[in-house]
């Protein structure tokens, strides 16, 4: 998958056609956690890095080696991506998913419901291949309802892991999904219930999630936006992350041509990430701009590649 903004942010959507000092991903509570980490000049490219990923997660785990000397970044595993794609939700196929019992190409199997079904559960017992050449067990219970135009699902990820060797990551959400397609318009809408992941010893509570992406299947072109409030072992504590201008971009390219996310924390300070190729930063260059007095005017400023911005992050995450 390409990658797009905020680190993977930018990352997998464009390409595809707990409150304050919790220790553990459990116990998501209705409403969002205030915002908790002290933004400076010093943390502003990690927080915005480990929080800017969205719903798509990035480890060593995922294709799923460590960096090594001269690689600069990791395969992305997109939540939402990965059920529309189980679902068969945004493309050219029935609204079903597919009736599979079969063997994994590296070992393992996978157990799922009839193709008639609008409602079930795909059970993954130490499958080896389906994705990349990890390790996927546990159960993805779905209900899916709709037209060839108009689709919608809710997915629940119970217990569900994804190995590689001792890296683990662990996913117990909830999401919503619905597709509008309109010619060659497709419009995906994506809600979390609930969110906690564990990567290994971090935890990562995402509340409130909300995104909207358009994207031309003729063109290729791409808008997307998003808000929630993101809680992490990753940056010890809790920020609000928001589009502030669209991300816009093209698939075919690695990086959006512009766009700005605004990264909240405690007191009121800010983060803002941008990349703009109209005013001359280039398409591979970010923007990282800090307002830490939270007075609303950003002190200051730095530029690297989205290389250098996604080496920022503790784990790599979008």
């Amino acid at each position: 998958m390409k990658k797009l903004l905020v680190v993977a942010l930018l990352s997998t959507l464009g390409a595809c056609g707990g409150g304050g000092g919790s220790s553990s991903s459990s116990n998501n509570p209705v409403t969002s956690p205030d915002p908790s980490v002290a933004i400076s000049k010093t943390n502003s490219a990690q927080v915005a890095s480990s929080a800017g990923s969205g719903d798509t997660i990035t480890t060593s785990v995922s294709n799923l080696a460590p960096l090594t000397a001269g690689q600069t970044s990791r395969t992305a595993f997109n939540l939402s991506d990965f059920t529309r794609q189980l679902l068969h939700l945004g493309d050219s196929q029935t609204l079903q998913p597919l009736a599979v019992t079969v063997n994994c190409p590296g070992g393992g199997s996978i157990t799922a419901p009839n193709a008639t079904a609008t409602t079930g559960t795909f059970s993954f017992n130490a499958c080896v291949g389906y994705l990349a050449n990890v390790t996927l067990d546990g159960s993805v219970t779905f209900s899916v309802s709709g037209t060839s135009t108009n689709k919608s699902a809710t997915a629940t990820f119970s217990n569900f892991t994804i190995t590689n060797g001792s890296d683990v990551i662990t996913i117990d959400v909830s999401i919503n999904i619905s597709v509008t397609t309109a010619g060659t318009l497709v419009t995906t809408k994506v809600s979390y219930s609930k969110f906690n992941v564990t990567v290994n010893s971090d935890y990562i509570n995402i509340y409130n999630f909300q995104s909207t992406k358009t994207y031309d299947t003729s063109t290729q072109d791409y808008s997307l936006s998003w808000d929630y409030t993101f809680e992490s072992s990753l940056i010890n504590g809790v920020v609000h992350v928001a589009t502030e201008t669209p991300i816009v971009g093209n698939a075919a390219n690695q990086y959006p041509f512009t766009g700005s996310v605004v990264f909240t924390g405690m007191n009121n300070g800010h983060v803002r990430i941008s990349t703009n190729n109209s005013t001359g930063l280039s398409t591979d260059m970010v923007m990282i701009e800090t307002d830490a007095d939270g007075d609303g005017v950003y002190e200051d400023s730095q530029t690297m590649t989205w290389q250098q911005f996604e080496s920022q992050g503790q784990v790599v995450i979008f």
